[in-house]
């Protein structure tokens, strides 16, 4: 099917496409321009180790507190607060780095997309490689004449972890690789601000500060 520019059947997806796209330009501008100012003593590298570090100490806590699931259903005393704790340092990351994660097209560089586009890839095998691990344990306990109902819980809670867990993976590969690929010292943010363009054709980021 060729594409008609005066047929409004045809031009219909690129235009949802579009307005989606500018949507997000938008959103990630606000984003943006919310936490241009906030966390800027963690906008480096030592920063970013840091808190990297903390995310993933909490991440192996959680995975530690999953295992629990299986023997006792107190184990949420202990899980509850890390997976908030896990889910907040996902969204700190997330301010420190730019919003590379979620930003759209238009607003990264070439680097930047290759960088985020990697490790969303890497993100993508890890949930598939990670996701085998409860069904494997599914497939042993079927070998029991009975299973209790704390264990098959177990799997459960050990399945979100998991997700969790994939889920940190991109944000952790982008923050070191930003880092790696653009020298920082100790004073100097990651991204602070942006100067922005509008244009008829959507949002464009021009001009970073360092």
């Amino acid at each position: 099917m060729t594409f008609d520019p005066y047929d409004p059947l045809s031009t219909r997806g690129p235009e949802v496409w579009a307005r989606y796209d500018n949507w997000r330009a938008r959103r990630h501008e606000k984003i943006m321009a919310r936490n241009a100012h906030r966390f800027t003593g963690l906008r480096n590298h030592r920063g970013i180790r840091l808190v990297l570090t903390i995310q993933w100490g909490v991440l192996a806590l959680l995975l530690a507190a999953s295992v629990t699931a299986f023997f006792t259903p107190l184990f949420w005393i202990a899980y509850a607060p890390l997976l908030v704790i896990t889910i907040a340092l996902m969204l700190l990351v997330r301010a420190i780095t730019g919003s590379v994660g979620d930003a759209p097209v238009s607003a990264l560089d070439e680097l930047q997309l290759a960088q985020r586009n990697s490790a969303r890839s890497i993100g993508y095998i890890s949930v598939f490689s990670l996701m085998f691990i409860p069904y494997f344990v599914l497939i042993a306990l079927t070998f029991r004449h009975s299973v209790p109902s704390q264990w098959v819980y177990g799997v459960a809670i050990l399945q979100i972890t998991l997700l969790a867990i994939a889920g940190c993976i991109p944000n952790t590969l982008t923050a070191l690789w930003m880092g790696a690929a653009e020298p920082l010292n100790e004073t100097e943010g990651l991204g602070d601000t942006a100067e922005l363009d509008h244009t008829s054709e959507g949002f464009h980021a021009t001009d970073i500060e360092r």
